[in-house]
């Protein structure tokens, strides 16, 4: 059975968690099916869809799968838990809705109780702050990946050494001239890679990295400050320009529409496409397809990272800047 007691779940709107009076949500046992195959998903479109219970299907796509509630079941889910459109992904967020529902999710694989007894697993691992809030339990040191890797950073850090990326202890490797190198994390929240001394270092019996001492260090490069650096810099561009081309009264409508549409530039400002447009704030455009729906993007400029953000547009406006089906 589930740990999970939803009647004293007070699910208020300020997020806090108490007591509220016993009543469990009414569920409708007439519930239509939600999705069918070739319903579209996060992941893709529905391949497979199986109905747990009234109001809880899973379903299954090409890459990836994962449960859908209904509005009813996702209302009566706590607000710490709830996933917007109930929507959630079979890895993680599917411990959410067994740890809940997990008395109605049994299968010819999985009894109700194993059901309940996976969730909470998977709650602890997971969200252990979420699992304590709700139940009002303290998962004790070796019960929670999420919570040992967080103290195990913490420990480190309190020494005022880096610690190891895993959040555990973690084999080195050797670069091209034999160093010893690792990645790890510092205080800050900054990811780097150190060239270090292992005899300097400290290791468990296994040869594993516990944590890593200033004094230790050879090279330092820190990634995260790399990455902020290069995201200052912008790539040279050439500004797309709008040449109007030939259109249908309703093109010419759509395409008018479009320019009006407006948008937030990242410095707050609210401006209309063709307003951007005509500033040079755009690099480019770009067509892609996705089961055989033809979509069409306008670039900001890329980073030092070669990254950009993009706003999708129609065929109009992409014609009329350049653009180029499957450029």
């Amino acid at each position: 059975m589930s740990n999970f007691d939803e009647s004293k779940v007070n699910r208020e709107r300020d997020g806090k968690f108490g007591f509220k009076s016993a009543g469990a949500p009414q569920i409708s046992l007439d519930c239509q099916p939600m999705l069918h195959t070739g319903s579209n998903t996060p992941f893709g479109k529905v391949q497979h869809v199986e109905t747990l219970a009234p109001g809880i299907e899973q379903f299954f796509t090409a890459s990836h799968g994962g449960i859908k509630l209904s509005a009813e079941r996702n209302a009566a889910m706590p607000s710490c838990l709830r996933q917007k459109g109930g929507i959630y992904e079979e890895d993680c967020e599917w411990n959410k809705v067994a740890f809940v529902y997990g008395n109605e999710m049994g299968s010819k694989d999985y009894s109700s109780d194993e059901v309940c007894q996976i969730a909470e697993k998977g709650m602890k691992n997971y969200y252990p702050d979420k699992y304590e809030q709700l139940t009002g339990k303290t998962i004790p040191p070796g019960e929670s990946y999420e919570k040992d890797r967080r103290l195990f950073k913490e420990n480190n850090f309190a020494k005022g050494h880096f610690s190891p990326e895993l959040g555990r202890p973690q084999p080195y490797l050797h670069d091209d001239q034999g160093r010893a190198f690792i990645t790890a994390y510092s205080e800050n929240g900054h990811r780097h890679k150190l060239t270090f001394d292992p005899d300097k270092a400290e290791l468990n019996d296994k040869g594993n990295v516990v944590s890593i001492p200033p004094e230790s260090v050879i090279e330092d490069l820190d990634y995260t400050a790399d990455r902020e650096e290069k995201a200052k810099q912008i790539q040279p561009y050439e500004p797309v320009k709008l040449v109007r081309q030939p259109q249908t009264p309703a093109g010419h409508r759509r395409l008018k529409k479009e320019l009006n549409k407006r948008i937030r530039t990242e410095g707050g400002e609210i401006i209309t496409f063709e307003e951007g447009i005509e500033s040079g704030m755009f690099a480019g455009v770009q067509h892609y397809t996705d089961n055989g729906k033809n979509h069409y993007l306008l670039k900001l400029p890329a980073d030092g990272n070669n990254h950009y953000d993009c706003y999708e547009i129609n065929a109009e406006l992409f014609k009329c800047l350049g653009g180029e089906k499957g450029k």
